[in-house]
């Protein structure tokens, strides 16, 4: 069985081991810590189509600032939206993520004109306010409020800003590119049809802010789906990706996301430590990352000989419980841990049984014969079907 000593409390986890029978480490059930927040999906006012993307992205930027802030724990984008749209008990959803803080809000946007209203509430003092704003803005000043209310938020919980420094991220000057960027997040992952909209939508956000750095590493995972997952040819897209991941690092240096991208496309060139290298760099600038991040970083470090690394961070509770225990069981495996492996494997062929590891390899890029051995050996060795 994995070792949990170093995942720290997610009651939703929690309830899933109770339900199973399985006896839960003291450890895991510890309060949640000072610095531990969820922020809710904002409800979109305006009343008209089109205007609820730009809300959910103003909830994910304000997510990703506060991520990169030392000292919090941030509930990742896809835990916090399954509750849209859906009736909110603060305490209940705080309880069930494991945090002492949630942060709700709205947004009515009417033309040039933005109305942005916020809280954050203490779960674990009965759900009172600490923190209330609201923001009647021209629309051009959506950076500056979103800056605002991080800044708001780390002085209420922290008592001071300058412990905790926000780290400024490269903006668009041009609005319209910022939302054809946020009407792309995400659709590259969908369907080949949504990775062929976010195409268009980020090739006209390129034209009009060229030195948008979100628009580059967005466009690279565009380039990369469509020949890893789409089933288009390998050239240009491949060469395309790469090049986009890392013309989005240069404009932004310290974007955390701009550098797992390209640590995930240099991960399909097996350009393993130059891959690995820049996930430790994303993960300096954003502690608490996405579960695929984590899970794209392990296979790194598995490339890298650095297995026992490579348990830790495919335990981390951002993402255990995912596709990446197949990664997890290779890395078991390799450290001589079979009984673990196979635990791992039998846990991942319940959720995926037609998987096999002759598959994944005959899709992956490796561009070495001694790569695709190793892999191949590791698989099996987990106890993989073939």
């Amino acid at each position: 069985m994995t070792n949990f000593s170093d995942i720290s409390a997610d009651p939703l986890y929690l309830t899933a081991l109770a339900s199973l029978g399985t006896s839960v480490p003291a450890k895991l059930t510890a309060a949640p810590s000072k610095g531990s927040i969820a922020v809710l999906p904002f409800v979109d006012m305006s009343g008209e189509a089109g205007h609820e993307h730009f809300t959910d992205g103003l909830t994910e930027d304000i997510i990703t600032d506060l991520s990169n802030v030392p000292g919090f724990f941030l509930i990742a984008r896809n835990s916090v939206f399954a509750y849209k749209g859906k009736p909110t008990d603060v305490r209940q959803i705080a309880h069930d993520l494991g945090v002492k803080y949630i942060l709700e809000g709205s947004v009515r946007r009417a033309g040039q004109r933005l109305r942005i209203n916020v809280q954050l509430i203490d779960a674990s003092e009965g759900g009172n306010h600490i923190w209330a704003e609201r923001f009647d803005r021209d629309l051009a000043d959506i950076f500056a409020v979103q800056d605002e209310v991080t800044r708001r938020i780390v002085e209420t919980i922290t008592g001071k800003l300058n412990a905790s420094p926000i780290v400024e991220r490269n903006r668009p000057t041009n609005l319209e590119a910022y939302d054809l960027c946020v009407r792309s997040r995400n659709l590259w992952s969908l369907s080949k049809t949504l990775n062929r909209e976010a195409h268009a939508l980020l090739t006209r956000a390129v034209a009009l802010e060229p030195n948008y750095a979100e628009v580059h590493w967005q466009l690279a995972l565009v380039h990369l789906f469509t020949w890893l997952s789409w089933s288009d040819e390998q050239q240009p897209f491949r060469r395309d990706a790469l090049a986009a991941a890392q013309r989005a690092v240069e404009l932004d240096p310290n974007d955390s996301n701009a550098r797992w991208v390209l640590g995930f496309i240099l991960l399909h060139e097996g350009r393993w430590d130059e891959s690995n290298s820049q996930f430790d760099v994303s993960l300096r600038l954003n502690p608490r990352p996405t579960g695929w991040h984590l899970w794209l970083l392990g296979q790194a470090q598995i490339g890298c000989g650095q297995y026992s690394e490579a348990v830790q961070t495919l335990t981390r509770e951002e993402t255990y419980r995912t596709a990446s225990r197949r990664i997890l069981a290779v890395a078991l495996a390799l450290l001589g841990r079979k009984d673990e492996a196979h635990h791992e494997v039998a846990s991942y062929l319940a959720t995926d049984p037609d998987w096999s590891f002759k598959f994944w390899m005959d899709t992956r890029p490796f561009q070495r014969q001694e790569d695709i051995r190793f892999w191949h050996d590791a698989y099996r060795l987990a106890g993989f079907p073939e």
